[in-house]
């Protein structure tokens, strides 16, 4: 993606926050759907591994989501996932098994017991962050 910035949606925003806070300790996992790097869309997807460092989207959920946001015209922009117990950068096993090339990877963590999130743009196993922007629905 050319623009490295993330637009969210505050209510958005609140609601990963809650998915991720109330998972844990198992990682949480989904989807941010919109168009020009602003999100319209959240889809919280299973985690169907419920393991405390690694996460796979259940399949159904996550290609019900793929159909609705082609039904809604709007792309695929971030997907997204917490790290419990680690930190907001994505790990080796993040970067080895990520598949979405142009998708931002937004991951959540606890900083002083409070769920923060970082965005980052991956390109060929590397990552550099990416600026979230948290803006009124």
């Amino acid at each position: 993606m050319s623009n490295q910035n993330l637009s969210i949606p505050l209510a958005d925003w609140k609601n990963m926050q809650q998915h991720v806070a109330a998972l844990a300790p198992e990682e949480a996992c989904g989807l941010l759907a919109g168009k020009d790097c602003r999100v319209s869309q959240h889809f919280a997807i299973e985690n169907e591994l419920h393991s405390y460092n690694r996460f796979r989207m259940e399949a159904q959920a996550q290609l019900n989501a793929f159909l609705r946001m082609e039904k809604l015209n709007i792309d695929l922009l971030a997907y997204y996932h917490s790290h419990p117990t680690g930190k907001g950068e994505p790990s080796a096993t993040d970067l080895a098994e990520f598949l979405y090339p142009d998708v931002f990877m937004l991951i959540w963590y606890q900083q002083d017991d409070i769920w923060q999130a970082k965005a980052w743009s991956i390109e060929e196993k590397s990552y550099s962050p990416v600026i979230i922007e948290i803006i009124e629905s």
